[in-house]
């Protein structure tokens, strides 16, 4: 790679030396226009001979390269996003039933789970002691309401219980 580009520069510059010692060699007139015209061809010649040796090389290769890296960044930009927004979505719910009980006088922690399409389906609840039965049921009625979790998909936990 590195030989490439020195051999690279070393043409370029002996063709630049080369046509700059035939212009102030050659006296004014229509030679030097066209000896200078002839300089010109063979400098273009000079910096597009790496090009012609990359001939090749397919673009539509190069391009579809380019597009399947870009294709496999966006599969997983989207996957990332995807299970940012899961999270999110879990965490707000969580936070807004533990609003909820809360507000009942419910101490606890809630865990809420969602599926594929993001809505929630699922909630863990588990306090240190057991609400009065209409305060769970009221919770209970708030989830499947607000939240869209049926009674099956709750699940309540109490460490100690009052009875």
């Amino acid at each position: 790679m590195f030989e490439d580009i020195n051999s690279y520069i070393r043409g370029v510059t002996i063709a630049s030396i080369l046509v700059s010692v035939m212009m102030t060699i050659i006296p004014k007139g229509t030679i030097r226009t066209v000896i200078g015209l002839a300089a010109g061809v063979l400098m273009v010649i000079t910096l597009l001979t790496p090009l012609m040796k990359l001939q090749h090389l397919n673009i539509a290769d190069i391009i579809e390269v380019g597009d399947s890296r870009t294709q496999v960044i966006h599969e997983e930009f989207s996957e990332k996003q995807d299970k940012l927004l899961k999270q999110l979505i879990e965490n707000k719910t969580s936070a807004y039933i533990l609003t909820k009980a809360q507000a009942l006088g419910v101490n606890c922690q809630v865990t809420v789970i969602c599926n594929e399409q993001h809505i929630p389906t699922s909630v863990t609840i588990i306090g240190s002691s057991k609400p009065a039965p209409h305060t769970v049921q009221q919770l209970a009625q708030m989830i499947t309401s607000d939240c869209g979790i049926t009674a099956e998909n709750q699940t309540m936990q109490w460490t100690l219980t009052n009875e």
